[in-house]
């Protein structure tokens, strides 16, 4: 047998290729590391903006399915009323919490010297000090009036101001206004993507199927319909369970007058999309402000968010969010654990949809068995019914636009053209 039949001189050059790149990135690290960290900051913002992007859609396809007044205005409606919804939430969110966080400051402000003066009047607790401590407990109004307030705010100030502290405190300010851009350009990005999606994914569509392999691009839309579907699926159901949990704490709460109803309601509800952790983290928050005001009802809060989280993971959890991921809660446990660990708080959030899709695969090949369900997904995906509406707006735009000239130029014929995936949102 000729080993020039079984490999190629492009499958060559590509294997060489790889292995003078592979080379290079090692024996010249730190260069390559120097330019991946400067592409990484480049891409940044466009990422920020498809997170954003692919949110707002979620809402502005909704507002679309729903819509009566012209095909002209619908887009640009929808979009304005998604952004202006989001900004409502977050008005909203603010406007609950700022007052009454200001309010429980102002309170542990007021009670704070009452409250060291019981403690440190307690003789039980007194017995149980060391010498030194309570010796420094009883002489501590002597050593407050000792200290020389603008002699330590100067020499906090220096502090800051030299030495690796000053450095860290500039690099976290740095990095804390590139966030902030970055943000921004990603607003901006996100709302250009938007106005003209259908537009930029017939492009899109057109360049992946003239490079690549017709295995591959079924492939590729295959796992990324799968992956499209269960986040919009997971991020739906997690703010409609969110939004239950909130309200389901914030009608007992009042009955029961505890303190800050509201804004524990919205911090419980907004914390409950962080799995397992969040609700921990609201409900200690919780109990530190309302100590303040009374111990009592700081137990009877912890008492209720456990009575109602409960119920609330046994009978109404499961049925919004466990009917749309459908996993065993290992996977779940398993996907938070690797996440959080890579990642952080992003790793967290992310980690669930991304095991559920996963399981959701693996369980299909081990359900199906022989013929994998991403061949010939491509062209099932577009002679959906679902995409017939798309699929006329997009060839509309593509036999408009200068790419269907070049393409034509090229020798491919204009009847070929091909729709954009269908928006799942």
């Amino acid at each position: 047998m000729n080993l020039d039949k079984i490999i190629s001189k492009k499958t060559l050059f590509e294997v060489g290729a790889a292995v003078v790149i592979v080379y290079l990135i090692i024996h010249y690290w730190s260069i390559a590391a120097h330019l991946l960290s400067n592409l990484w900051k480049a891409v940044l913002p466009l990422l920020i903006g498809a997170v954003i992007a692919y949110l707002l859609n979620i809402l502005m396809s909704f507002y679309e399915r729903h819509y009566l007044f012209g095909e002209k205005s619908r887009r640009a409606v929808c979009l304005i009323g998604a952004i202006l919804t989001i900004l409502a939430i977050v008005a909203l969110i603010i406007g609950l919490v700022v007052p009454q966080l200001t309010k429980c400051i102002t309170q542990l402000v007021k009670s704070a010297p009452a409250a060291l003066e019981r403690l440190f009047t307690n003789e039980k607790l007194l017995r149980l000090l060391p010498k030194q401590a309570l010796d420094w407990v009883t002489n501590i109004d002597a050593r407050i009036n000792q200290v020389d307030w603008g002699a330590l705010i100067q020499k906090a100030f220096n502090w800051f101001k030299g030495g690796a502290t000053g450095e860290k405190l500039t690099n976290f300010l740095s990095n804390t206004i590139s966030w902030v851009g970055s943000v921004g350009i990603g607003i901006i990005f996100a709302i250009y993507y938007l106005s003209s999606r259908e537009k930029i994914l017939s492009y899109m569509n057109r360049i992946l199927r003239r490079y690549l392999k017709a295995s591959l691009l079924d492939r590729l839309f295959y796992y990324g319909h799968n992956l499209n579907e269960t986040f919009h699926k997971y991020i739906v159901a997690e703010c409609m369970a969110a939004i239950i949990l909130g309200v389901l704490c914030f009608f007992p709460m009042l009955i029961l007058r505890i303190p800050y109803a509201g804004m524990l309601a919205v911090l419980i509800a907004i914390m409950e999309l962080i799995p397992y952790v969040g609700i921990a983290l609201s409900t200690v928050v919780g109990f530190i402000m309302i100590l303040s005001e009374s111990p009592a009802k700081a137990v009877i809060f912890v008492v209720l968010v456990i009575v109602i989280k409960t119920l609330d993971s046994n009978l109404i959890y499961p049925r919004v969010v466990g009917s749309s991921i459908g996993v065993p809660g290992i996977v779940v446990f398993a996907g938070i654990t690797v996440g959080g660990s890579l990642f952080g708080l992003m790793g967290i959030l992310f980690s669930i949809p991304f095991a559920t899709a996963l399981y959701t695969e693996l369980k299909r090949r081990l359900d199906e068995g022989s013929q994998p369900a991403h061949v010939g997904f491509y062209n099932r995906l577009f002679a959906s019914d679902n995409t017939a509406k798309l699929s006329d707006q997009v060839d509309r735009i593509v036999r408009s636009s200068a790419l269907e000239d070049a393409v034509e130029e090229a020798g491919a014929p204009s009847d070929t053209v091909e729709n954009a995936p269908a928006d799942n949102g």
